[in-house]
């Protein structure tokens, strides 16, 4: 199937952020609003197709995950990322911001600390922040060769009594696509200290060769049972206007704990 990412497409009068905002958030109309992670490529029209099929229906009423939501979740990860997961595993989230505070709100309490690696996606310090709990920063390493993890100053911030650790694989903005032998440390570090791991997973198919995305939570079943992976197919199809992700969770007390938290909040429907 060809596509075509040359065509600029104007998107006024759609009440797009990027666009029909500029005025408002800087007083000019003209501005490039390169802050949004927003593409301007047209959105497949296979799933444009099947939004129009199931607008022939003339109710939009209340919905369930059913087989094809699961299927088509399941089959992308063994198919793309060679990780193979139960559909039991799957929870919903509106959105990897909202799973991340559904998240926080799960897994720690007020006052607690969580770390964070910056510089990174700035939601991550909200999620934290407006739930009342302590940032911890792990700021990454920059040479000419890229960003580094410093693993000595990680497993130090790990043990000054955080509770959760929310990782973004790959790594949003500095760009790196996490090595297999980077991800199996930060999450014995964690392991061996009864960290919980949040994995923000949103750009795995954004990857350029030779690199290769690996979900942290198919490293091990032991790294898998500390483990909370939100992926959504948002970025990859740019349909983020549809405000659906996924969470993949392999223990059942995460799994449990974390649609309770659902419930809590309203937004498991």
């Amino acid at each position: 199937m060809e596509y075509d990412f040359s065509e600029a497409i104007n998107r006024e009068g759609t009440s797009a952020i990027k666009q029909d905002m500029l005025s408002k958030l800087f007083g000019n109309e003209k501005a490039i609003p390169m802050w949004v992670a927003d593409m301007d490529f047209a959105t497949p029209k296979f799933i444009i197709d099947r939004l129009k099929q199931r607008l022939e229906h003339p109710i939009l009423g209340y919905t369930y995950p059913d087989s094809d939501y699961h299927s088509a979740i399941t089959n992308w990860m063994e198919k793309r990322h060679q990780w193979k997961i139960n559909p039991s595993w799957i929870s919903f989230a509106p959105g990897i911001v909202a799973g991340l505070n559904h998240a926080v709100q799960a897994f720690t309490s007020v006052g607690d600390k969580i770390l964070v690696q910056t510089p990174v996606y700035h939601p991550f310090f909200y999620a934290v922040n407006n739930n009342r709990r302590q940032v911890v920063s792990n700021p990454l390493v920059y040479s000419e060769n890229g960003y580094t993890i410093n693993f000595q100053s990680f497993e130090k911030a790990i043990k000054n009594g955080v509770k959760l650790f929310i990782l973004c694989n790959p790594h949003n903005p500095v760009g790196r696509v996490w090595q297999r032998e980077e991800l199996k440390t930060m999450a014995e570090i964690c392991i061996s200290n009864g960290v919980t791991i949040i994995a923000d997973e949103i750009h795995a198919d954004l990857i350029f060769y030779p690199h290769k995305h690996i979900p942290l939570a198919s490293l091990s079943s032991e790294i898998a049972s500390k483990t909370v992976t939100f992926g959504s197919a948002s970025k990859s199809f740019n349909i983020a206007g549809l405000t659906s992700a996924d969470a993949i969770i392999e223990s059942n007390s995460l799994l449990e704990e974390y649609n309770k938290q659902l419930e809590r909040n309203g937004t498991g429907h």
